[in-house]
């Protein structure tokens, strides 16, 4: 089996764990914005957040900074849609299992993925504007740091270098 976890220090998973820390009931990443209004459509009392190259979606409840998601969201579905995050989110989907990380929540996800059975683990990282970000390679980098010291692992060479990144 393969775990995959988006990973990184963009808005995108830290606002969806704010978001689920503040008692938010459920979260739907979606690739598009025409994906969350139709969404919507289905699911008229959920909230729309996301932004498009950092600028709020016109017509969309909240955007994509952590600190919207404090208020007016518990027990609230959300639907959101990012430039970059949801989209990486949306393509690890055919995984046996994903989990969104962040520097937030390093540590639980290290724990789930030491209580995994899964064979394989991959990280991916949106990046930013389709680019490479070094944000999201430190937070990775710290979660190979972390599962390096606790268990065998064999880690690829991105991995290494990952890991390499977060030491500094």
């Amino acid at each position: 089996s393969v775990i995959a976890a988006k990973w990184g220090t963009g808005t995108a998973t830290s606002s969806m764990i704010t978001a689920l820390a503040h008692g938010a009931a459920e979260i739907h990443p979606v690739s598009t914005i025409e994906e969350a209004l139709a969404l919507k459509a289905r699911m008229p009392d959920a909230v729309l957040g996301g932004e498009r190259h950092g600028d709020l979606i016109p017509g969309f409840d909240l955007g994509n900074s952590p600190i919207e998601y404090r208020e007016t969201v518990s027990g609230r579905r959300i639907i959101t849609t990012t430039t970059n995050g949801t989209v990486a989110l949306r393509a690890c989907e055919r995984a046996g299992r994903v989990l969104v990380g962040a520097l937030l929540n390093l540590d639980a996800r290290a724990v789930a993925l030491r209580a995994s059975e899964a064979k394989k683990v991959l990280l991916v990282c949106a990046g930013t504007f389709e680019t490479f970000a070094l944000e999201d390679a430190y937070a990775a980098g710290r979660l190979i740091c972390d599962l390096q010291a606790t268990a065998r692992a064999t880690a690829t060479d991105a991995a290494l270098a990952l890991a390499t990144v977060a030491r500094g």
